[in-house]
């Protein structure tokens, strides 16, 4: 039998060479078919309490009384109750008050937030008598808890010239 290799060195296969460099990459492939819609997730919570109050009146503020709000402008599951707001359901809500310029304020004459007659700390701002005071506030509240815009003051008016003399503002957010 005839063999390649021992009659003609050219026709034997030599010992492998080295590996080749990578050839370039080559191109995108068809893009896959969409797969099936997930299944629709639980509905978020619906938070529609939320209101807006204010005093369009000039007032006196004093110590112990509720600054006065009389007007609601919108409003969804809160209303005035007096000069509070009772709170209708248990969650976090964002809080935005405030009163005008009050012309005759002193040292010492403030606002803040009360939940159930108690002050809220970190929630009393200085009166000013060259503009208005306002801030913000987010409280986790319980049903039932009555909300009022507190005074420290001894007989301040309170200005309404160019804007409310008070205002509350509160939304649930959680």
């Amino acid at each position: 039998m005839f063999n390649c290799c021992n009659n003609c060195r050219s026709c034997c296969p030599g010992p492998r060479g080295p590996q080749g460099i990578p050839g370039p990459m080559g191109p995108t492939g068809a893009t896959g078919a969409t797969g099936a819609t997930g299944a629709t997730g639980p509905a978020g919570p619906n938070f529609d309490t939320y209101g807006s109050f204010y005093n369009p009146n000039e007032q006196t503020l004093t110590t112990g009384i509720p600054v006065t709000l009389t007007t609601t402008i919108t409003a969804n599951n809160l209303a005035l109750a007096g000069n509070n707001i009772v709170i209708p359901t248990t969650g976090t809500y964002l809080i935005n008050y405030g009163v005008n310029i009050t012309p005759n304020a002193v040292a010492g004459n403030n606002i803040y937030i009360a939940v159930n007659g108690v002050g809220v700390t970190g929630t009393t701002r200085s009166l000013s008598t060259t503009a208005g005071t306002s801030s913000s506030t987010i409280l986790t509240l319980t049903a039932g808890n009555i909300i009022t815009l507190m005074p420290t003051a001894a007989g301040v008016g309170v200005s309404a010239v160019g804007a409310p003399t008070a205002f509350l503002n509160m939304t649930q957010i959680a």
